[in-house]
């Protein structure tokens, strides 16, 4: 009976992580090409399998390339300045906005997370990982830092901090690195993860 658990656990800890990404990219795949793929059916008359993946490709990549330049530049600053200023669509696009940015962006200086710390959280003497969005941030006087914390294996949910910079210990790991360790509960750390500094 215990091999038999065992054996179950071992498979779904291989398979369930297979058949859950492969569904989500069915899922979106599925989605965006029924989404593009059905008008230029109407248009040319036949279905044309994945048609619509590909559409959508060529459209990030040119968008991408655009925006790249300074016409496109200003163009996509219009857009976002736009959408940040509209009631309920600010609401969804602004944080939606800052995590794409926190996963792609080139610039670090326009990154919604700067620092990978331990904060102590959510009791006293627990630590839990969180990201600086802000390192200077004034309340009722006093100068604090805004740190989020994700959740695990989800980093798009979390709680929002606010601790004296003093406290909080910054680690010695990339942005990248330390959502990855968020992302798969540790288990890919290594290597000793150092601090880099203590005290700004």
């Amino acid at each position: 009976m215990k091999s038999f658990k065992k054996y179950l656990g071992t498979g779904l800890l291989v398979l369930l992580p297979i058949t859950l990404s492969l569904y989500l990219i069915y899922i979106v795949t599925s989605f965006f090409d029924n989404l593009l793929s059905k008008p230029l059916d109407l248009l040319i008359g036949f279905h044309i399998p994945g048609v619509g993946i590909v559409i959508v490709f060529l459209l990030v990549f040119f968008v991408g390339m655009f925006s790249s330049h300074f016409i496109g530049k200003k163009i996509a600053r219009l857009v976002e300045k736009t959408f940040s200023k509209i009631p309920v669509i600010r609401n969804l696009y602004s944080p939606i906005r800052d995590i794409v940015k926190t996963f792609v962006g080139k610039d670090k200086d326009k990154k919604s997370f700067t620092k990978v710390v331990l904060v102590e959280f959510p009791m006293e003497g627990s630590q839990s990982i969180g990201f600086i969005t802000n390192e200077e941030v004034t309340i009722n006087g006093e100068l604090l830092s805004a740190v989020f914390i994700p959740t695990t294996p989800n980093p798009t949910n979390g709680f929002l901090v606010y601790k004296k910079y003093s406290d909080l210990k910054i680690l010695d790991v990339p942005v990248e690195q330390g959502l990855n360790m968020v992302i798969s509960m540790s288990t890919v750390t290594h290597e000793e993860v150092k601090f880099k500094e203590e005290v700004k």
